[in-house]
């Protein structure tokens, strides 16, 4: 059984990192173990806002990484990169969804590339929703705000809600916070009929990880250790690799201001659906994509995302359950 970790940031980090901040704090003490010759990657938006997964050589550039990316990110150009950092003797620590990670493994192995100061952290992934939806999203919401996109955080946790909310930014100085519009993508991506294909029949979601380490959110911390502090978000660390161990040994050594405990036994697993197998292929997934063909974005999300007079009354209506903590208390006592 691997060794699992509930982890919270420090209080000044929290609201600026998704869930509960490892991978940040993972970069923070990976730069202060390797002063020099060292570099992180991890997913973050171009100034076109499309994902792509980028270097960073001190901690201060890490900050493009924070935050969750619910949308296809390009790797391809981060493989040669590595393969030549490392090449060049860095230590490099990179992140990625499990194909991604799967991916630079294969590589690395097939070029014979020695990947002794190399540590892979897997993402938990849900699946990826294709490229094209995103875009289409990004164009709607500029069309809707009339201004180009410049900042976009589909987790802000700097509200008074008690679950974080898209917030967007745009050159027009209009700044849109948890709107019924931005809102939609996320509605559209839980139905899970944007994804890839071949997400549907992921090899990898099971317990048999392909990082060294694997993050996600602690879904249930509140259940498995109450005594946890969980406002704002708490990662889940999974350890899988002699390598993995020694990272969150350094991570909680040097970001003493943080919360780690160890979690004793698998109940963790059963709030983590793509930790037992892949998310399942919807039923009407043909009928989607050919409206999609037919009719355009703006007809799917009227009719998948609720994107509707009636679905913008039940969007404020959950609003207020989400800024009152009714919600969660809602969910708590259905489990």
């Amino acid at each position: 059984m691997p060794i699992v970790y509930a982890y919270r940031t420090d209080d000044s980090t929290i609201l600026e990192v998704a869930s509960g901040g490892a991978f940040n704090d993972f970069a923070r003490a990976f730069f202060q173990e390797h002063p020099e010759h060292a570099v992180v990657y991890g997913a973050a938006f171009t100034s076109e806002f499309d994902i792509r997964t980028q270097p960073a050589y001190s901690y201060l550039e890490c900050a493009a990484f924070r935050g969750s990316k619910y949308a296809q990110c390009d790797y391809t150009e981060s493989i040669k990169s590595v393969t030549e950092h490392l090449k060049e003797g860095y230590y490099v620590m990179y992140s990625g969804v499990p194909c991604q990670i799967f991916a630079l493994r294969s590589f690395l192995e097939k070029n014979a590339v020695p990947m002794d100061k190399l540590i892979l952290i897997d993402v938990i992934c849900h699946g990826m929703p294709r490229k094209k939806i995103w875009d289409d999203y990004k164009r709607k919401i500029e069309q809707e705000y009339s201004g180009k996109l410049m900042e976009f955080s589909f987790r802000y946790k700097k509200t008074k809600s008690k679950e974080p909310v898209v917030r967007a930014k745009f050159d027009n100085g209009k700044v849109v916070i948890d709107s019924h519009l931005l809102r939609s993508y996320f509605d559209l991506y839980f139905t899970y009929l944007p994804l890839r294909s071949s997400c549907y029949s992921c090899k990898f979601s099971n317990m048999k990880r392909i990082g060294d380490i694997t993050i996600g959110d602690f879904w249930g911390i509140e259940d498995l250790i109450p005594e946890f502090p969980s406002d704002k978000g708490v990662s889940e660390i999974i350890v899988n690799s002699d390598k993995g161990k020694h990272a969150v040994l350094s991570l909680i050594q040097l970001n003493p201001n943080a919360t780690a405990k160890e979690y004793c036994g698998d109940g963790y697993i059963q709030y983590q659906h793509n930790l037992m197998k892949p998310t399942e292929k919807p039923n009407n997934l043909n009928e989607f994509w050919e409206d999609y063909k037919e009719n355009g974005f703006g007809f799917i999300l009227r009719k998948y995302a609720k994107y509707t007079f009636a679905g913008k009354v039940e969007f404020y209506l959950k609003k207020m359950l989400r800024y009152t903590g009714l919600r969660t208390l809602l969910a708590k006592i259905r489990r």
